[in-house]
């Protein structure tokens, strides 16, 4: 069967699985360019003419290209999915890109910051006062979070989701500081502010605050 002809019935089994446009065009387009250049490069133009050695063969050619590994993968990934699909509607047997290794992604490392920053931060907040004092405690808190939440975490995620978790440690640490200080900064205005304009003061806060969470 023309390769090309498979790729539109994979095409359309995507749509009628109800994957998501943006899906369906990722396994298309990098399909179609893989396929494209197998007939270029190769003379392919039959589906079952294909094997891993033309697949690692325009592996080769995206490296030449100075592409990344990540998005190599995700074209390797591609095309296991239209390979499965062929061997489903049986048009061939076996699925060549099984025989092809993925690529080696860059581990991400989270940059953090050293001891002289953390020490800076600190020491912007000394304990003349009862904010100054509490602001000084939160940072603590949340320094001391971070580095055992990384500490314990940190081995047992795969590379490619670091990301994430990272962003999840840093909206509990958020949550963390909101729940301390949105209490503290309660408390403390009634003292701050007097009685004649404290109401005023409430009104503006409130605006202020609502802005600030929808900007």
């Amino acid at each position: 069967m023309l390769a090309k002809h498979c790729l539109q019935e994979f095409k359309l089994d995507c749509q009628l699985r109800r994957l998501t446009d943006r899906t369906i065009k990722g396994y298309y387009n990098n399909t179609l360019n893989f396929l494209t250049y197998a007939e270029k490069h190769h003379g392919i133009t039959e589906v079952e003419e294909i094997h891993a050695l033309h697949i690692k063969h325009y592996i080769q050619y995206l490296l030449t290209k100075k592409l990344t590994a990540t998005y190599i993968n995700s074209v390797l990934k591609c095309l296991r999915a239209f390979f499965r699909f062929a061997i489903q509607e049986e048009y061939v047997f076996s699925n060549p890109t099984q025989k092809v290794k993925m690529q080696k992604e860059p581990k991400v490392l989270i940059k953090t910051f050293n001891d002289d920053e953390v020490r800076s931060l600190l020491s912007v907040f000394d304990y003349s006062t009862f904010l100054s004092a509490r602001n000084k405690m939160v940072l603590a808190i949340a320094f001391a979070i971070a580095t055992l939440a990384l500490v314990l975490l940190l081995p047992q995620i795969p590379q490619n989701e670091t990301v994430y978790v990272a962003l999840v440690v840093i909206s509990a640490i958020r949550s963390l500081g909101t729940g301390i200080h949105t209490p503290a900064v309660n408390a403390t205005v009634p003292q701050l502010v007097s009685e004649d304009y404290l109401m005023k003061f409430n009104g503006i806060n409130a605006t202020v605050q609502s802005v600030v969470q929808f900007a």
